[in-house]
């Protein structure tokens, strides 16, 4: 699950059921953060000064993230995806209109 994702539903349930969300990451957060790979003795670290380069938002964790948010794509797409989304309760509410006619 990306975090986008998870963010929206643990607000969503907040609205819901408050402080189920922090019950959650009250158990989970912590463990969910730490690392279990080995770290490589060549590499450098940035405790004192940063490491030479530009890295980004990259690391060790590249290979676990997601390349793709749906989160993302609504967020860029809403005017498409809202006037679908119209077009399609406009269609509904007409077959239920018509539905009721025909009664």
């Amino acid at each position: 699950m990306n975090v986008g994702l998870s963010t929206s539903l643990v607000i969503g349930l907040n609205k819901v059921f408050p402080g189920l969300g922090d019950l959650y990451l009250g158990k989970t957060g912590y463990e969910s953060q730490q690392y279990d790979g080995a770290v490589s003795p060549d590499r450098q670290d940035n405790l004192w000064a940063p490491v030479p380069g530009d890295h980004g938002a990259h690391g060790e964790f590249d290979s676990r993230a997601y390349s793709w948010s749906p989160q993302l794509w609504l967020t860029k797409n809403r005017i498409w995806v809202g006037a679908l989304a119209g077009l399609a309760a406009a269609g509904l509410l007409l077959t239920w209109q018509r539905a009721g006619e025909n009664r």
